[in-house]
Order: structure tokens, then sequence, then C-alpha cells
């Protein structure tokens, strides 16, 4: 049996030290680059939440805007051009409102399914609204906008408030 000399046995085990500390290093780097991944991949859904919700309230005070504008609108034209705004929004939010569950969690799908009982009474008074602004009957117009319509808006803002707000404090 051959004798391992001292020297040896030192440069052996600083070999299998430096092998252990390589190893320990690459598997801490990969497991803190699979933890950057979960983390990133939270933060891009939060603020992605955040940015549709805000953009949805965002629609509401738009298609709200457009409905006054429609009352105060003196000519057809100017009236038609406020139901193209009304009409495009609408369209355009309900497309965000699906990105936006989409990405929802359970409890963000119930405030959105709240969201969206109140907007369907909104835009059932909406439509009146409209229909009555078309006829240049602005009172009844005024008088259904300022009670059904903003209590409809009103509620729906509510949710979209606590939505927006839900989404910010998961980030």
């Amino acid at each position: 049996m051959s004798r391992i000399t001292l020297k040896a046995l030192l440069y052996g085990a600083f070999a299998a030290l430096l092998l252990l500390i390589g190893f320990t290093s690459f598997l801490g780097i990969d497991a803190l680059s699979g933890l950057n991944d979960r983390l990133h991949g939270i933060v891009d859904g939060s603020a992605e939440k955040v940015k549709l919700a805000a953009r949805i309230r965002q629609d509401l005070l738009t298609i709200s805007r457009a409905e006054k504008n429609m009352i105060l609108a003196r000519t057809q034209e100017e009236m038609g051009g406020f139901a193209g705004v009304i009409t495009k929004t609408r369209s355009e939010m309900q497309s965000k409102r699906e990105q936006l569950r989409s990405l929802a969690t359970d409890a963000g799908r119930e405030k959105l399914d709240q969201f969206a009982q109140v907007w369907d009474e909104y835009l059932k008074v909406d439509e009146e609204v409209k229909r009555l602004a078309m006829l240049n009957s602005n009172v009844k117009a005024t008088m259904l906008s300022q009670h059904e319509s903003r209590a409809a808006f009103d509620k729906a803002q509510a949710i979209m408030v606590s939505i927006v707000n839900k989404a910010e404090d998961d980030l």
C-alpha cells in the first residue's frame, strides 16, 4: 500500500471543498432564478390587473361624460358623435373586462360579477337616456340621467374602485 502524503491529502480535501462550494453555488443560483421568475410573474400579473382595472374605471367616466354631453348636444350630429363614443368605449371596456377576468382570482371574479350586474342595470338606463336625448326630450333624459343613471353609475364605480384597490393591494 502506498502512503498518501499530507500534501496530497490537503490538495484532495481542497479540491473536494471547491467542488462542494461550486455545486452548492449552482443549486443556490438555480433556486434564485426560479424564485425570480415566479416573482416577475406575480408582479407582472398584478400590475396588469391594476392597469386593466384603472382603464375600465376610466372608460366608466368616459361613458358617463359622453352621456351628459349627449343630453347637452344641440344637433343630431353631435348626439350621434357622443353615441358613437359611448358604443366604442363600451366595446373596448368589454374587452378589458374579459382580460381582467382571466387574470383575476376567485374573489376578484366575484367582484367582477357584481360589477357586471350593476353595469347591466346602468346600460339599460343609459340606452333610455340616449333614446330620449336623440328625441330632444332633454328634460326627461336629464332627470333619468341624474337619478337612475347616476345611482347605477355610482354603484358600478364603487365596485370598480374596490377592484382597483384589491389589485393594488395584491402588488
